[in-house]
């Protein structure tokens, strides 16, 4: 496992997580991307196997294709091999690729122009009229 990549791919979930860099979706809803600049990309991704575990890899891709650097892991021993923040990386990429903080703003923006039905006035029935 090179070190240096590994150190890189933990500055950049803090990046990400503040916000600083924005992945990008691909054709495969389990993997996101970033672009870095002179052909260069890292890309994030997962596979779930027959048990439902989760295996969480991060590549760093060169202009023709090719991978120059990858590192994974599989969510049930990720922490046995203190590689828990892969699994964040990829929430943390998929958040920024699909803007998950502009919607929830926008939800929070609705909620705040309605009110809550213990707040709202009551609608009234036909019964209302009725004396009795």
């Amino acid at each position: 496992m090179n070190e240096r990549f590994l150190a890189s791919v933990r500055a950049l979930l803090e990046r990400t997580d503040a916000g600083t860099v924005r992945w990008e979706e691909t054709s495969d809803e389990d993997s996101y991307r970033l672009n870095i600049g002179k052909g260069l990309m890292l890309r994030v991704s997962r596979r779930r196997d027959d048990d439902n575990d989760v295996f969480v890899w991060v590549q760093l891709i060169n202009a023709e294709g090719r991978e120059l650097e990858n590192i994974g892991c599989w969510r049930s021993t990720a922490s046995r091999a203190s590689l828990d923040f892969l699994v964040e990386m990829f929430d943390s990429a998929r958040r920024s690729a699909l803007r998950v903080d502009t919607v929830l703003d926008e939800l929070d923006a609705f909620l705040a122009q309605t009110k809550p039905a213990s707040q709202a006035p009551k609608a009234s029935s036909p019964d209302d009229d009725i004396p009795f």
